[in-house]
Formats: C-alpha cells, sequence, structure tokens
C-alpha cells in the first residue's frame, strides 16, 4: 500500500536537518511512499525540494528519488491526449522508486489528497510545520489508523 505524506512550506525551510531525513529514509524501507512538498517556488525553481532530494538520496542510496511536476488543475482532455502525471507516478512506484512532487505551498493539501486517492493510500499524512514535529508524526506512521496532524 501506498503512503502519501505532505511535509509542508515551513518545514522545507529545515527540512535536510538529520531527523526529518532519517525519518523518511526510515519509513521509505518500509512503505511506498509519495512525498509532496508544499514549497514557495523561487526564480530559480523548488530549490528546498531539491535540496530534500539529495539528502534522502544520500540516507538511502539504494532507491531511486525523482521529482514529478503534478498540476492539480489537470484537466482530463490534458490526461487523455498522453499527459497523465498520475500515469507516470504510478509507474515509478511500480519500478520502487520514491516519488516526490514539489508543488505550491496552497494547492500542497488539494494534491496529497487526489494522489491518497488515486493510489488508493493507505494513510495521507498532513504533517506539522516545525520540522523536529515532522519527523516525530512521520515515526508514528506505522500505526494502524489514519490520521493526520496539524
Amino acid at each position: 500500500m501506498v503512503l502519501v505524506l505532505l511535509l509542508p512550506a515551513a518545514a522545507t525551510m529545515a527540512i535536510t536537518r538529520g531527523p526529518v531525513i532519517a525519518a523518511v529514509a526510515a519509513l521509505a524501507r518500509r512503505k511506498e511512499l509519495i512525498l509532496v512538498m508544499a514549497e514557495v517556488p523561487d526564480a530559480a525553481g523548488y530549490r528546498g525540494t531539491s535540496r530534500f532530494v539529495a539528502q534522502l538520496g544520500l540516507a538511502l542510496p539504494q532507491f531511486t528519488i525523482t521529482e514529478v511536476m503534478i498540476s492539480v488543475t489537470v484537466t482530463d482532455a490534458w490526461a487523455s491526449d498522453g499527459h497523465d502525471s498520475y500515469a507516470l507516478v504510478a509507474d515509478l512506484l511500480n519500478d520502487g522508486v520514491i516519488a516526490v512532487t514539489p508543488t505550491s505551498s496552497n494547492d500542497a493539501p488539494h494534491l496529497a489528497a487526489l494522489l491518497a486517492s488515486r493510489f488508493g493510500a493507505e494513510k495521507l499524512v498532513l504533517t506539522v510545520d516545525n520540522a523536529e514535529d515532522v519527523a516525530n508524526a512521520i515515526t508514528l506512521c506505522d500505526s494502524p489508523e489514519p490520521w493526520s496532524s496539524n
């Protein structure tokens, strides 16, 4: 089963700190994982997400981790024209890849919910803004009940 994890904008500022990387890495070893990174892009794009992917790659050298851009406003016509981002994520998950989807802070909860619905995720985890609390929340993901924290 898939787990969708939303990491909020405030957390991405400190996301490369050890506790968060370690918690996500431990989770990725046990679950199929889609990470939604809420981030305000700057002129260079989603730099916090790129740093996160690089740090996670160091913690999980045996895994492939890739960023996938998914729009929450994808239309059926666009998807039927062969541009199905969800199909790409499905293929990546089938290949054991950890998919990381950066998106604007406003769209992140909606995108996380769409991904959880699309992939029948066992859980949709909405984490808190503090990086240390994010790490603590991630370690609770093996609990049997679906939950989220704010």
